[in-house]
């Protein structure tokens, strides 16, 4: 429709620009009768993916593109992504590992996930609600498998606090909030964690007020490079698992160490800039275009560092995931030092992620 198109262009040839398949999303974006051809494209690929035997890798890396760059086209199938869900609540542990469930659960997750709080433009309690007897009834035993989709789930979750604290709240009952505390036991992740402090707590809000004045100090110590740059990125280490919001005040200066001479400074710089993006993804240009600076510094244990953030920086990239790792493998291969490990996990995560591309 008109209205879809003024919001997300459609733009033939871009948003998958090689291969047989790309051919044919591109040919059907294109088409004059979009609705009916890409409905039924799309139709056809969710089957796939959530085909119990079929699960189609190539399928799911179209529709999380798609999530992304075209969000409508997969919200009007959310009534099928829910029906290929299933119930989980209903099955045995048997017939769950026979019926291959944890690969569907792991790509409607996926897919979710990358269609960002566009999700909320439509009725998501029961799709959620199914996602969430998933991961408390099926991942017990195998928690640490599962962990990344869970704590996607946990993005979406403080997401829909957000945006509708009402349904939220209702959907997440007490019998949840205890099941994912015995879950957070076994992850121990800042989000999950943060989470389960909001239901536990009546927290007002997902992203708790500060009081900018008193951290003003601090960032003027930060600008200045103060020697106490280190101690404060401790602090606010410390400080965002609960309130991330206030890392955005500091992003720039937290960007800026890394390039810092001190290898601890570095890291944390990485492990902020990632945490912020996380919750901010429209301010990822911003860190983004500092990594890209740090790619290209002469010191080559500043380039190593980067690398190492590699893994984790490409699959918050979305759009830009092309561009980063065509830096990310130039800076590998003029590397002066041994960058081996670095460079197989990137490859690996390559290989073995469908959320790069």
């Amino acid at each position: 429709s008109s209205g879809i198109n003024a919001e997300w262009p459609l733009r033939p040839g871009t948003l998958f620009p090689n291969g047989p398949s790309s051919a044919l999303i591109n040919g059907a974006l294109s088409c004059t009768e979009t609705n009916t051809a890409c409905d039924s494209l799309i139709h056809q690929l969710i089957t796939n993916v959530c085909d119990n035997k079929k699960n189609s890798a190539s399928g799911y890396i179209l529709l999380r593109r798609l999530a992304a760059c075209h969000p409508p086209f997969i919200l009007r199938q959310i009534d099928l992504i829910t029906s290929a869900l299933g119930t989980p609540s209903t099955l045995t542990k048997n017939e769950f590992i026979q019926g291959n469930h944890g690969a569907v659960f792991v790509s409607v997750i996926g897919i979710l996930d990358g269609l960002g709080d566009n999700l909320f433009k439509k009725d998501v309690t029961k799709i959620l609600t199914e996602c969430l007897e998933f991961i408390t009834q099926h991942t017990k035993t195998e928690t640490r498998l599962y962990g990344p989709s869970i704590i996607k789930l946990a993005h979406i979750l403080l997401r829909f606090l957000e945006k509708d604290r009402t349904r939220a709240l209702n959907l997440l009952q007490k019998h949840y909030t205890d099941k994912l505390r015995k879950l957070d036991s076994k992850l121990r992740d800042p989000v999950l964690t943060r989470l389960i402090d909001i239901l536990s707590n009546g927290s007002s809000s997902c992203s708790s007020d500060f009081d900018e004045s008193q951290m003003a100090p601090y960032l003027a110590k930060l600008c200045s490079d103060s020697p106490e740059s280190l101690n404060i990125l401790q602090d606010l280490d410390a400080g965002s698992i609960k309130k991330p919001i206030v890392l955005k005040m500091f992003l720039h200066e937290i960007c800026r160490r890394m390039v810092s001479d001190s290898s601890e400074c570095r890291s944390l710089a990485h492990k902020l800039a990632i945490r912020h993006v996380r919750e901010e993804p429209k301010d990822s240009a911003v860190v983004f275009s500092y990594i890209e600076e740090a790619l290209q510094h002469s010191q080559q244990d500043i380039v190593k560092s980067v690398i190492a953030e590699i893994p984790e920086l490409i699959l918050l990239s979305g759009p830009e995931t092309p561009r980063l790792m065509r830096l990310a493998f130039a800076a590998v291969s003029s590397a002066k030092v041994d960058i081996v490990h670095e460079f197989m996990i990137i490859i690996k995560t390559v290989i073995t992620s469908s959320d790069l591309f």
